[in-house]
């Protein structure tokens, strides 16, 4: 059987975001509601923030790059959707610039 798609979430900037904003989101609504059994649902930590190394800016300077490294981490070759919001929503759509194919 083959893996279920992707939906990947990135985070805004910001001192205190990370992949832990998108919790509630993501088990009250996107798991339980929408996406059960359909689709693998996944938040990161964007490199700098919270739990995961790394400089900030990457999110802003090579977003098509790191979302297509996380998704070959998470042993996916695509992406079915990309969410974001404040600066994650930008990196997604300059990811789109810079990496048509990715999602």
């Amino acid at each position: 059987r083959p893996p279920q798609p992707l939906i990947l979430c990135l985070h805004g900037s910001g001192p205190r975001n990370s992949a832990d904003q998108w919790d509630y989101l993501l088990h009250e609504y996107m798991v339980r509601v929408c996406f059960r059994a359909k689709f693998t649902v996944a938040a990161i930590d964007c490199p700098g923030y919270a739990r995961s190394p790394g400089i900030k800016s990457i999110v802003r300077t090579f977003p098509g790059q790191l979302i297509r490294e996380v998704a070959r981490a998470l042993g996916f070759g695509s992406i079915f959707a990309l969410i974001g919001h404040s600066q994650g929503g930008a990196a997604i759509f300059n990811a789109g610039f810079q990496s048509p194919g990715l999602a």
